[in-house]
């Protein structure tokens, strides 16, 4: 993808269809339809209280980098959500997420050699949801995030933003919506960018919905999902992903900044074991993956674009 000098991307290029700035992504419930689509039953009386942990693996195959060389990457992911009613009106998400990214570089012509290894990404953020009325919700709230090379700083590697938008439920198998994200940028301009909801329900085994996907960070994407058994579910798929973070003092950047952007796509076999626990396996590809490489200050030291890399990923949720 091409971008301006300074790394910063238009706003209609990144329009997110979830509901948070930068989302990790985990196994879902099989059949689960989007919990924005209806408020919790009053009846909880503010009593409800439910936990998921999510975990994953992905990994993106050797693949040549069109300057030279060649990369690989071996990603984890680990997700721990809290969902609360707080009022008869109002819901509550707290989300946890941890992401490693082991990349492996070698003779990265454009990018240095070897430009960065492993990766650690934190994020947490809460989301809001105020139904005004069965058919109409605001959705808002913050999140802050740090991503780092092994060796930085965390204090360098710190981001934090927020959104806010509103969701209709149009019908009983529609509901869309959208808003505006903005979020910091490590050694960048400020990042503005539309926020989108989907939840469409086709027929009744079959759906398009806002992305969830292999473990990482996504922007935007699509799935469609077919539930074609009881206990099972196929889906295809892709989604925008971006990641920024610092780098450590002894690289090909002292105290830089890497950058990853791609367009994975999968498709997604799904079993549910029971009401509790699924897992989710994906195969595909990552299409147009580029790498930056910025200097402490910014300044683009060198970038390269890569071949379309095979991946394969699993996620396993667990709900309480």
């Amino acid at each position: 993808m091409n971008t301006p000098a300074n790394g910063t991307r238009p706003a209609a290029i990144i329009v997110a269809l979830t509901v948070a700035a930068t989302v990790p992504c985990a196994a879902r419930n099989i059949g689960e339809t989007a919990q924005l689509t209806t408020p919790l039953d009053a009846s909880s009386g503010g009593n409800d209280l439910r936990f998921s942990i999510s975990a994953g693996y992905q990994g993106l195959f050797e693949t040549d980098i069109d300057g030279g060389g060649d990369f690989s990457v071996d990603r984890v992911g680990l997700e721990l959500n809290a969902q609360t009613e707080i009022a008869a009106d109002w819901r509550l998400d707290l989300n946890l997420r941890y992401l490693f990214d082991d990349y492996d570089f070698s003779n990265a012509v454009k990018l240095g050699g070897d430009p960065w290894s492993d990766i650690t990404t934190l994020e947490m953020d809460a989301r809001f949801q105020w139904w005004v009325n069965s058919d109409l919700a605001v959705i808002f709230g913050p999140f802050v995030m740090w991503s780092r090379e092994s060796g930085a700083s965390w204090n360098d590697a710190v981001t934090g933003g927020g959104f806010a938008g509103v969701l209709i439920r149009w019908s009983d198998n529609l509901a869309w919506g959208g808003g505006i994200g903005v979020s910091s940028q490590l050694e960048d301009s400020v990042l503005v960018y539309p926020v989108l909801f989907l939840d469409w329900r086709l027929t009744d085994d079959m759906k398009l919905t806002s992305v969830a996907g292999p473990v990482g960070l996504a922007f935007t994407g699509l799935e469609f999902v077919w539930a074609f058994a009881e206990q099972y579910e196929a889906a295809a798929g892709f989604r925008y992903e971006f990641r920024r973070f610092r780098l450590d003092d002894t690289g090909v950047a002292p105290g830089g900044v890497g950058e990853d952007s791609s367009f994975p796509m999968w498709v997604r076999l799904s079993y549910r074991f029971n009401d509790r626990i699924s897992a989710d396996l994906y195969a595909g590809f990552v299409a147009g993956t580029s790498f930056e490489l910025d200097n402490s200050r910014g300044r683009r030291l060198g970038s390269d674009d890569t071949d379309l890399a095979p991946t394969v990923a699993f996620t396993v949720r667990v709900n309480f």
